[in-house]
């Protein structure tokens, strides 16, 4: 008796587990119907952080446009413009401070598509 209620239990089992694996991916989500905007990690900014690009270079003050479209003068000390090798076009990432000194800077580079 116990043998046949086992085989009746997977009996039973077997085909209900089947059916609810195949009707799964029906209730699955259409992930081409949100799609989130594309971008370059290179490019991601972290918390805090401009990112833009340079227009213009001179001394320590750089004339730097936002990603949204506004311009502004930061200081960059001339070590690090230097150091990073920063010129106008370049595309940076930067922390200031309330001064509107930088606190740290990072070139942006895009990635190359492989293929």
């Amino acid at each position: 008796m116990r043998i046949q209620t086992r085989a009746l239990f997977t009996g039973m089992m077997l085909p209900m587990l089947i059916s609810a694996v195949s009707a799964y991916p029906a209730s699955a989500i259409n992930l081409d119907a949100q799609k989130s905007p594309t971008f370059l990690l290179s490019q991601a900014t972290q918390a805090g952080e401009l990112a833009g690009s340079i227009n213009s270079i001179s001394g320590q003050t750089v004339e730097f446009a936002q990603s949204n479209g506004q311009t502004r003068n930061i200081t960059i000390s001339r070590r690090v413009i230097n150091r990073l090798g920063l010129r106008a076009g370049s595309r940076i990432a930067v922390r200031l401070n309330s001064r509107g000194v930088a606190t740290s800077v990072r070139v942006l580079r895009p990635i190359r598509a492989l293929g």
